[in-house]
């Protein structure tokens, strides 16, 4: 069995909390409105990249437009082992 760190267990908190909105920047801030520390804004994707990678979560890349300048936004959803 495989423990997560608090970390983790933070942003699988916030996309639940997120459902449909869950990316990079609303998790951040999800996750400094929970705790009330503030984050920078790439310390979310480490943690999200081994959720990933080890079953907790999933991806969807959904193309940008002109809310996002055109880049595209990477959405996380738990899956049933997150």
């Amino acid at each position: 069995m495989q423990f997560l760190s608090r970390i983790e267990e933070m942003l699988l908190l916030a996309i639940w909390k997120l459902e449909d909105d869950a990316y990079g920047i609303t998790i951040r801030e999800q996750v400094e409105k929970d705790t009330g520390i503030k984050w920078l804004s790439g310390a979310v994707y480490g943690p999200l990249s081994r959720l990933r990678k080890n079953g907790y979560v999933q991806t969807k890349t959904v193309k940008g437009d002109t809310d996002t300048a055109g880049r595209p936004r990477v959405y996380y959803s738990l899956t049933p082992l997150g």
